[in-house]
């Protein structure tokens, strides 16, 4: 039962121990004892270092797992974040916030406004901590990423708490540290672990504004609404979360309180309606997106920690120990254990699990609706519901103790262990291997060489020298009409056949660099002339595959006598 008013006894969210409501301070557990021989416990009084000493004591008990699960979230997430080489997302995120700020506001006013936050985030760090090739930069800006899945572990922690257990916050942060998913998205130079972050601040502040009592309560709503115009900001497609929200807030919360929500959420999205219909009309940049199968859904979930089956165990057992009330007694599942076993297990944190499922299932689920009309779906875009699958595995952790904090832990890091690895290969970690393909053309091409990129305009292929522009030193861009920067674009445009056809007259050799298997799947008609234009008058010398990019040396062929 909830009052939200002053001095009220109140089931805290989640089926926790009973709060009370204080007017002068958050909730406050009846079971927490006062700590024994601390100053003010009734044991006469302490000596002054005694005094500081059980401060220390208590601040550290009460600080634990916070540090706990900060500590493990960076020292997993910052662990060889260096190492994957970039992929070409990442290249654009480096080119683009490379550029002077005023650029950067050209360019997002017609592609990637969505991610216009996040560049002028990436610029201050590339402005305060220059380097003199943007591929060295790339590490540093991947610490932002670790830095915001750390600070999500440690609020996992903090909701956790709001539930009424240090338990489950803690177990949630451990779980996510376990997915592999995370440490593929924490070690990003991409805005997705930032996302994560901010929708993991929306939670908070939703259960600070359902559990803060008297006037103070205005304001705490005031701060959720906020936080779903730092989502949007973010990421529009973010803002999904707000149907996890709903659920919450339907079924635990009295009809106080979801009206207050709704004026909340609707001030909220009213506020940055303008951005998200700005976002949209630039859809088109992710046209390459195709209508997702129905098999999608459920290999977004099992790629979480590389086993469905794990996932989906971990769940059943949240719902099978699910508190059933009373009047509902004969439909408890636990009536299908063992007696013994029974009676010696807890139940399952009704507020964890509740928002938690929502939170995991409900926004990806709609934007894989939304995409059978509009393609909107690819993972990394659903990446902010990882921490509510680590909240169902946390709800776990008020049963059988320690068995409920460490069992789903232990079965879901082992099922994903290996990916923590492959995640972190040198050259596969992040699917593409853009140093390497560097490396290879510094090693075997000339000055005076000309290069040509398929795809051309769409797919970034240029990024790759735009990173590494040491290592392509003495090539000639045979096609580059104008530059990104000159044209408000990421990579530039090109020329005309034409154009392409008289400067390639000066050059013997000529390197072209593709996609692994795109000759034969050419974005645009220009494209395939470019090929047809070596087809016509070079032969290939030399194929190589570097890491899922294909490199072809094509040489001029002595012209027909007669």
């Amino acid at each position: 039962m909830h009052q939200l008013a002053s001095g009220a006894t109140t089931l805290a969210p989640g089926g926790a121990a009973p709060r009370t409501l204080s007017p002068d301070g958050p909730a406050v557990d009846l079971l927490e004892r006062p700590v024994v021989g601390a100053a003010g416990s009734g044991d006469g009084p302490a000596p002054r270092t005694s005094g500081l000493r059980g401060r220390f004591r208590r601040a550290l008990r009460a600080a634990g797992p916070e540090t706990l699960a900060l500590a493990a979230a960076a020292g997993v997430f910052s662990w060889q974040a260096g190492t994957p080489s970039p992929w070409r997302d990442e290249g654009a995120t480096m080119v683009i916030a490379a550029r002077p700020a005023g650029e950067i506001l050209e360019l997002v006013k017609h592609l990637d406004l969505v991610h216009a936050a996040y560049y002028f985030i990436v610029h201050a760090l590339l402005v305060l901590d220059p380097t003199p090739s943007l591929g060295e930069a790339v590490p540093a800006v991947r610490t932002i990423s670790v830095v915001a899945a750390s600070v999500t572990a440690l609020l996992l922690v903090r909701l956790g708490r709001r539930f009424g257990s240090a338990a489950v916050g803690l177990s949630a942060a451990l779980a996510l540290v376990a997915a592999p998913l995370a440490s593929r998205y924490a070690q990003e130079a991409r805005s997705y672990a930032l996302v994560m972050l901010a929708t993991t601040i929306a939670a908070l502040l939703l259960l600070r504004a359902v559990q803060t009592p008297g006037p103070r309560n205005r304001r705490a709503w005031a701060w959720y609404a906020a936080s779903l115009g730092l989502v949007a900001l973010l990421n529009v497609i973010a803002l999904l979360v707000v149907l996890a929200h709903a659920v919450y807030v339907a079924v635990l919360t009295p009809r106080a309180v979801r009206r207050r929500w709704l004026v909340a959420t609707a001030t909220g999205l009213g506020v940055v309606s303008p951005f998200v219909v700005a976002t949209f009309l630039q859809r088109g940049q992710v046209d390459w997106l195709y209508a997702p199968a129905a098999a999608d859904l459920p290999r977004f979930w099992g790629a979480q920690y590389d086993s469905l089956g794990a996932v989906a165990g971990v769940l059943a057992v949240a719902l099978l120990l699910v508190a059933v009330p009373d009047r509902f007694a004969r439909l408890d599942p636990r009536r299908l254990l063992p007696a013994g076993v029974a009676g010696r297990l807890g139940t399952t944190n009704t507020g964890a699990l509740v928002l938690g499922l929502a939170w995991a299932v409900l926004p990806v689920v709609a934007l894989w609706t939304i995409s059978q009309a509009e393609p909107l779906y690819t993972w990394r875009y659903v990446v902010f519901t990882l921490p509510g699958t680590a909240l169902v595995v946390g709800s776990l952790a008020t049963t059988l103790r320690p068995a409920g904090l460490v069992v789903p832990l232990l079965v879901l890091a082992l099922s994903g262990a290996h990916l923590q690895d492959v995640y972190r290969d040198p050259h596969l970690g992040h699917a593409e291997d853009m140093a390497s393909v560097g490396e290879y053309v510094s090693a075997h091409a000339k000055k005076g060489d000309a290069v040509l990129w398929v795809p051309g305009g769409p797919g970034h292929m240029r990024t790759l020298q735009q990173l590494y522009p040491e290592r392509y030193a003495g090539l000639i861009d045979v096609a580059l009409d104008r530059t990104g920067a000159a044209t408000a674009t990421i990579t530039g445009t090109e020329k005309e056949p034409e154009q392409i056809a008289s400067a390639l007259k000066k050059r013997k050799r000529v390197w072209l660099i593709s996609v692994d298997g795109a000759l034969g799947q050419q974005a645009d008609a220009v494209d395939s002339e470019k090929v047809q234009l070596l087809l016509d008058g070079y032969r290939i010398k030399r194929v190589d595959i570097v890491h899922k990019f294909q490199v072809t040396l094509w040489e001029k062929t002595a012209p027909k006598k007669g």
